[in-house]
């Protein structure tokens, strides 16, 4: 016999309310690529292919393919792109004048959001001991504009060392600060140190006394205080070879640099080496006479951990960064600049001297260049961090007249 299956009841839906479109005025940075695309492909009768888009801290990328993806004709279409005359043209219809720049396989448009729709990357003040890769020793110091984030690796053999380099304004006294304060929430005081020479002073005072003080040592500000923090550099340098030779001749092992230490150190219960950040502040004021020293720490320190972060205005001249210094300056974080000429020495064109607003950077590491925004501190979170990292003040004993014991 056949089954009567029962009528089911039909169940009524709840009528769902409806959603408003989203005004354009809503979503500018959606309007914006709009307005360029369409400037493009009308105005200017451009043929290609919209790939994807992707809306950053402060910038809208466009990847397009040209209709002819020969070489040529994307050579020809990138020409096209970056001629003043289309740049005029976007600036007059879309408001903005588009960065364009060639990558594997397509072209990117980076276009400027406005300013109100700006996004400052805040640092994240949750502190990570332990987390961390102490063979690569990344730093996070920004985000690119696809909101992934930029580090420094100084682990690296390219990365081993740093330059920062941005005119008055660019945000590169608040970029060095949220980079000494993430590393400083990143790896303890056993593992990390930094001493810092800054002849203005006011730029890291707030840092010191600190437990990430490099052999307790303030901020070198004078000719003495500069001489003797070399001093103490080479003096730890000579300490850490002779370190790892002892460690080499009693566990056989071949030992020669600081991450292999570290491992050697940790597997046999020894008293590790922390890596030490060598801050170089305002080098352009430090003039040419350190050159000699600088140019032979940067050859030679990086497998005993000390990893150094020239931070100067310029580029051009022998005073501010000198070629032997870019030669072993692989990682490179350019902010807005005085010259294109400081641009073309730092990144080979002048991209960066069109940066115009605080905290916008470009950083080259191994021949990529990537476009990024700086970590940002606000003045009362940094306060806080620093204040909690302070060492604790030694006990003191007084008498019944007040003086101390």
């Amino acid at each position: 016999p056949q089954l009567q299956s029962k009528p089911q009841p039909q169940l009524q839906s709840k009528p769902q309310p409806q959603l408003q479109p989203t005004p354009e005025v809503d979503q500018p940075s959606h309007l914006l690529a709009r307005k360029v695309l369409h400037v493009l492909k009308h105005d200017l009768r451009k043929n290609f292919e919209m790939l994807w888009h992707h809306k950053g801290h402060r910038a809208v990328e466009l990847a397009v393919m040209p209709q002819s993806r020969t070489e040529n004709g994307a050579r020809a279409f990138i020409s096209d792109l970056t001629n003043p005359k289309v740049s005029e043209q976007l600036l007059v219809y879309a408001g903005t004048k588009p960065t364009i720049t060639a990558e594997p396989g397509h072209v990117m448009v980076s276009v400027n959001l406005p300013e109100s729709e700006w996004k400052p990357v805040l640092l994240n003040p949750q502190p990570t001991w332990g987390e961390h890769d102490f063979v690569r020793f990344p730093i996070q110091f920004g985000v690119n504009n696809r909101d992934k984030p930029l580090c420094l690796e100084l682990g690296t053999a390219i990365s081993a060392h740093c330059a920062i380099v941005g005119t008055t304004g660019s945000g590169k006294t608040s970029l060095t600060h949220a980079l000494l304060i993430n590393a400083m929430l990143s790896y303890s005081p056993d593992d990390l140190q930094f001493v810092i020479i800054d002849q203005q002073r006011v730029n890291h005072s707030l840092f010191f006394p600190s437990r990430w003080a490099f052999r307790g040592m303030d901020v070198a500000v004078t000719n003495e205080q500069i001489e003797l923090t070399f001093f103490a550099i080479y003096q730890e340098m000579e300490m850490r070879e002779d370190l790892f030779a002892a460690a080499q001749r009693e566990s056989g092992e071949f030992i020669e640099n600081i991450a292999q230490y570290r491992d050697y150190a940790k597997r046999h219960r020894k008293e590790s080496l922390p890596r030490v950040l060598f801050l170089i502040e305002e080098k352009q004021k430090l003039g040419k006479e350190w050159n000699p020293q600088i140019e032979d720490l940067l050859a030679t320190v990086r497998k005993f951990g000390i990893h150094l972060i020239i931070c100067s205005q310029r580029s051009q001249r022998e005073e501010y960064i000198s070629a032997t210094m870019k030669a072993n300056l692989n990682t490179r974080i350019v902010l807005k600049v005085q010259t294109d000429a400081d641009s073309r020495a730092l990144l080979g064109d002048d991209r960066a001297f069109s940066l115009s607003k605080e905290g916008d950077l470009y950083f080259y590491s191994d021949g990529i260049i990537q476009r990024g925004l700086g970590l940002y501190c606000p003045s009362e979170l940094k306060s806080k961090i620093v204040k909690s990292t302070r060492p604790e003040p030694e006990p003191t004993l007084h008498g019944l007249d007040g003086d101390l014991w």
